[in-house]
């Protein structure tokens, strides 16, 4: 136990030791702490949430968005920052800052100028955007509005200020083992094609008992884990923030031996769950920690004489072992690791081979180039006609009407180039191939013209801005083509950015063409960059931005500093040690975050662990 230095009196301000020493917004602050680690991560509930006037992306008549990961954890996030916002106006006043530092130097410290500077700037910008909406309701599915992103800065001020020593750490780390667990189990499951949301159980718990309606997820029919956090991109960062901490928890947590097991069991559901989710981005960031945590431990082994447990150290490696060992033996598993490898450093890989070339349009006739050639249309005043190349119009092998929409799809095979389908409905016409569909209209001079998902006239020979990472489009499963429209927005928007959780509407998302080409799919809504930074950049400007890049870069060279100095006289070897973990684990998701995004799943508990490690680190200066 540590001990009071030089004797100072017991004050309740400074650090209790148990709950019922604790001020009133001490338990206020950490109960909604721990709601916020161990159940925002995990609600999933069915919702309907209204569209507003500029978020009709998928469909000009859609009214209403269907939600199950997202809208509710973003209300209950902005219930429980407006509480803790509530305990730092206490605090505020009472002697509980004095305890910490005094208000000048917290004015001129750097990660508060910093942190200050975001939060004006996202303030402006939501001022200034002109999709108000948006910027305070979030965009559907994502739904990080202005209050969510500031939010998450009143989350970390709140931890910093709540934890202020070991009682308060494992306070709020048994709320982070429990969601972790559920989160893993979940995961783990899911890797082994066992999906709890596919079960009745879940539709009961999600939709209710009533409700005649199935769950149905983008990510069962490829087996990824996507658990309670939706993305399977989320769960990388999320196992690259935890999976050091509760695996080096595993190993030095001296507390209890069942919080040990607890630790373990966590890591190993964890372990399974980074494998299912097949994010390249989550396995760079998990390389980037493990190595940080491997270089603090062996500079401290030489330098400090700071030594591991190795009989620890061993059982846990010995462990992993026989879990990669398991995970090589089992071939969807193998086959898993192989293609995120291939993904994350091959530029060729992560699309599959796409027939589609390009499209153009000249009058009455549209040239869609595939890798077999290319078919043209051509509309005439009683019909359409199809070619492919030189050769004279083919004609359908059969047809059939649709007295509902009042359509007829014509069935083309064309022997050398494939099957292929043509539906016209009064005034438009539909191209399907290989998966991919084009619409087009006709006005009455029987000019072609392509329309957007939003069955919108798309000018194909409008140039679609675009800067870098040509021949590298399908980098990282096409984010080398969304990253290479996503920097000419960073000039379009440079000081205030389009307005918090904008993106997707500003991104071209007529650039049918390239969306086709490097995604597959004209009609994809690109809804995030893949890049935490670059999305801060286009939503609220590149001031903001620099600010956010500030912060993870100052919390990881002042901690790296501090840890690399060896632990304190009066600092116990657990928490030292922790402290490391935490390190390790924030940067592992700076990595991860630079091919994701920032998710209300995922983002509450790093800004949460962010203020831990920042208060750990403190109270050491402190005393």
């Amino acid at each position: 136990m540590r001990v009071n230095p030089k004797n100072r009196a017991y004050n309740k301000y400074a650090e209790p030791d148990r709950f019922k020493n604790m001020t009133s917004a001490d338990k206020a602050a950490g109960i909604t702490l721990l709601f916020i680690a161990a159940i925002i991560p995990l609600i999933v509930k069915y919702a309907e949430v209204p569209l507003g006037p500029d978020q009709n992306l998928y469909s000009s008549s859609a009214q209403t968005s269907v939600d199950m990961f997202s809208y509710y954890k973003s209300v209950f996030i902005l219930a429980a920052s407006g509480v803790l916002l509530i305990c730092l106006f206490v605090y505020a006043f009472s002697e509980r800052l004095k305890c910490l530092f005094n208000w000048r130097r917290l004015l001129i410290h750097p990660l508060f100028a910093a942190s200050a500077v975001f939060i004006l700037t996202v303030i402006a910008s939501s001022i200034c955007s002109d999709y108000k909406y948006t910027v305070l309701h979030g965009i559907a599915e994502r739904y990080e509005s202005v209050f969510i992103l500031l939010s998450y800065f009143i989350i970390a001020a709140a931890a910093f200020v709540f934890t202020r020593g070991a009682y308060q750490f494992q306070f709020l780390i048994r709320g982070l083992l429990f969601s972790c667990f559920i989160i893993g189990l979940i995961g783990a499951f899911q890797c082994f094609h066992m999906d709890f949301f596919m079960t009745e159980l879940a539709r009961i718990l999600v939709i209710g008992i009533g409700a005649n309606l199935k769950l149905t997820s983008p990510f069962t029919a490829e087996h990824l884990s996507y658990s309670t956090l939706y993305n399977p991109n989320s769960v990388g960062a999320y196992s690259s923030l935890m999976l050091p901490i509760i695996v080096v928890g595993a190993v030095y947590y001296s507390r209890s031996i069942a919080m040990r097991v607890w630790f373990s069991v966590c890591a190993i559901l964890m372990l399974f769950t980074a494998i299912g989710c097949n994010s390249s981005g989550g396995l760079a960031g998990l390389g980037i920690a493990a190595a940080v945590q491997l270089i603090i431990t062996a500079c401290l082994a030489h330098k400090s004489g700071v030594r591991p447990n190795w009989k620890i150290c061993i059982g846990v490696l010995a462990s992993f072992a026989v879990i990669a060992a398991v995970s090589f033996a089992y071939t969807p598993i193998r086959a898993r690791l192989n293609a995120m490898a291939k993904k994350l450093l091959n530029p060729g890989t992560g699309v599959s081979t796409l027939f589609f070339r390009d499209l153009t349009i000249n009058g009455g006739t549209a040239e869609i180039v595939t890798g077999k050639g290319s078919i043209f249309f051509t509309r005439t005043p009683d019909n359409i006609e199809v070619s492919i190349g030189d050769e004279p119009p083919v004609q359908p092998v059969s047809y059939q009407n649709n007295d509902q929409n009042h359509s007829v799809s014509y069935n083309y095979s064309v022997k050398g180039f494939g099957d292929f389908i043509i539906e016209r409905v009064e005034g438009f016409f539909l191209f399907g191939m290989s998966g991919i569909r084009f619409m087009f209209a006709y006005d009455a001079n029987n000019n072609i013209i392509p329309l957007s998902n939003r069955m919108q006239p798309v000018d194909l020979d409008e140039p679609i801005p675009a800067w870098g990472f040509e021949g590298m489009e399908r980098w990282g499963s096409g984010r080398g083509f969304i990253w290479s429209r996503t920097l000419p927005l960073l000039i379009r928007y440079p000081v205030l950015g389009s307005g918090p959780d904008t993106y997707t509407i500003v991104f071209p998302q007529e650039d049918i063409v390239g969306k086709t080409r490097y995604l597959g799919n004209p009609y994809i809504v690109v809804d995030k960059p893949h890049n935490l930074f670059l999305k801060t950049g286009v939503d609220t400007g590149v001031i903001s931005m620099a600010a956010l890049i500030f912060i993870f870069a100052w919390y990881i060279i002042t901690n790296m500093i501090s840890v690399l100095k060896g632990a304190a006289s009066n600092e116990e070897r657990w928490m030292f040690w922790m402290r490391t973990a935490i390190l390790s684990g924030i940067c592992g998701y700076t990595a991860a975050s630079m091919s994701t995004d920032g998710t209300v799943s995922v983002s509450p508990l790093f800004w949460l662990i962010l203020g831990i490690g920042a208060a750990l680190r403190r109270r050491l200066a402190r005393e």
